[in-house]
Parts: structure tokens; C-alpha cells; sequence
């Protein structure tokens, strides 16, 4: 269910070689690469590359060893994560 207000735009900076926790969504990620290159499962993203996930979309965003990746990411409902991250999102019912 999207909630009207729910919708996030953030900047999100991956250094060389990091990654950010598997996760799906709660709705749906626009993303654009502006800076740099990320991996993500499915694709290889670099500077204007533009994606979109829906809810059931598992991926895994890991920036090149090059150096570090910066996006462009909107939401309109949130992010499920996995493992630690995801049972202590579902603790605080966030």
C-alpha cells in the first residue's frame, strides 16, 4: 500500500567497493547512476543509467573498485532488508 507523503529522494554515495545491504521494496525505487559505476545482480550502471525496481526485485547495489559511485534514488514506500538489518526492521516495525 503507498502512503500519500511516503515518497523519498536521497543522494546515496557508495565508496569504491562498498555495498548496501540486500534488500527488496515496499513499492518502487527510481534510480539514477550520476557518478561513477555499481553493480547491482542484474546490470552495470554508470553516469545517466537509470533503473527501476518493483517491490519483489532483489538486488544488491556494490560500487566499482574504481572508486565511488553516487546516485540518485527515489522511493515510494521504503526498503525490506535481509539478514541483521532486516529482523531489526521488523523489531522496530519500521
Amino acid at each position: 500500500m503507498r502512503y500519500p507523503g511516503s515518497e523519498k529522494l536521497e543522494i546515496i554515495r557508495l565508496d569504491a567497493g562498498m555495498a548496501v545491504p540486500w534488500h527488496t521494496h515496499k513499492g518502487h525505487e527510481l534510480t539514477l547512476c550520476v557518478h561513477g559505476e555499481y553493480a547491482d545482480g542484474l546490470d552495470t550502471y554508470g553516469p545517466g543509467d537509470f533503473s527501476v525496481y518493483r517491490g519483489d526485485d532483489r538486488h544488491q547495489p556494490v560500487a566499482s573498485t574504481a572508486g565511488p559511485a553516487y546516485a540518485l534514488a527515489v522511493t515510494d514506500a521504503g526498503l525490506r532488508f535481509e539478514g541483521l538489518l532486516g529482523a531489526l526492521q521488523k523489531l522496530f516495525n519500521a
